[in-house]
């Protein structure tokens, strides 16, 4: 375990505020939610089933893989880590905490690997925003 997971949630509340604030570090890495992404992200119900709740997050990540591929430049790795962002921020909406810890875990190591001081700041302070809320 790592000191960044010490800091993650342990419990499934989840925080809209929180999903605002991964929405726009995602934007501002260069991730671009297409409309069709919207729609998918938007077919979440808060009384959902789980498995239902899964094929719509694998189905979103499926487009979005190839949203992030076809938008970015090869060497360009920040649309890849804001794909990670939305996904934590949509796994931590619904309440997937271990899912959460995991894409924010990548988020964070991602961005670190590259130099993304700032991300790392703001992800690291959202993770242990979420930690003292619960």
């Amino acid at each position: 375990m790592t000191d960044f997971d010490k800091e993650l949630p342990n419990s499934g509340e989840t925080n809209l505020s929180v999903e605002k604030q991964l929405l726009a570090i995602a934007e501002e890495l260069d991730f671009c939610e297409t409309p069709e992404l919207v729609q998918i992200r938007e077919k979440f119900k808060p009384d959902q089933l789980i498995d239902e709740s899964l094929v719509i997050i694998v189905e979103y990540r499926k487009l979005a893989e190839k949203v992030v591929d076809a938008q970015a430049e090869p060497k360009d790795v920040r649309p890849q880590i804001g794909l990670f962002v939305v996904l934590a921020a949509i796994k931590n909406a619904n309440g997937f905490v271990n899912e959460f810890r995991d894409e924010m875990r990548d988020a964070y190591m991602y961005a670190h690997h590259v130099g993304e001081d700032d991300i790392c700041k703001r992800l690291r302070k959202i993770a242990i925003g979420i930690e003292l809320a619960t």
